[in-house]
């Protein structure tokens, strides 16, 4: 009979055939491993190609071709009026600058003036009034213009040259208002 060693096993994984047979398998274990990695990635990289051709052959179709068109002239549509819409309410607040002269303006000019005053002239450009008034004193003269500040039409009224009195005894004198921007 023969002899049979059943502790060979345990003896042989010291030998260095055993070792080396052990690296070669874990080798090629980590080859294989590696190479299905390589292969899924490589599948999955032509899957997402594919996909990507797919929906560039979409996208240039008519029908998409037609709808970016589309969009883009509807940008542009509403870039335009984006940009007339702005100019339009620059033109609006300019006009809003302006200083206009109506008849509730002039009712309240007159009323401002005391009684005893008598306006000889007045001209108006641009939002600045001139007048020229006459009045039995210096002071009824300088009372027409608190009077017109206290209106709270002008910015500034300023007396300009007061002259004495004529024949008649009255004083001549010219005042310069100007009227705040967008009183209207």
């Amino acid at each position: 009979m023969k002899d049979m060693n059943f502790f060979s096993i345990y003896s042989d994984k010291n030998s260095v055939t055993y070792k080396r047979n052990r690296l070669i398998k874990i080798a090629l274990l980590i080859l294989i491993l590696i190479g299905f990695i390589y292969g899924g990635l490589t599948f999955w990289l032509l899957g997402m190609e594919q996909e990507a051709q797919k929906i560039n052959e979409y996208l240039m179709t008519d029908e998409v071709q037609q709808t970016m068109t589309e969009y883009n002239n509807a940008v542009a549509r509403l870039n335009a009026i984006q940009d007339y819409n702005s100019q339009a309410n620059g033109l609006i607040e300019g006009f809003g600058g302006l200083q206009n002269l109506t008849t509730e303006k002039l009712g309240i000019i007159t009323s401002a003036l005391p009684a005893s005053s008598r306006m000889e002239a007045m001209d108006y450009n641009n939002g600045v009034f001139n007048f020229s008034i006459s009045a039995p004193s210096m002071q009824i003269i300088a009372q027409t213009q608190v009077r017109l500040e206290e209106t709270r039409l002008f910015n500034s009224v300023t007396v300009g040259n007061v002259s004495a009195a004529d024949e008649s005894g009255r004083y001549s004198g010219s005042l310069q208002a100007v009227m705040k921007a967008g009183e209207l």
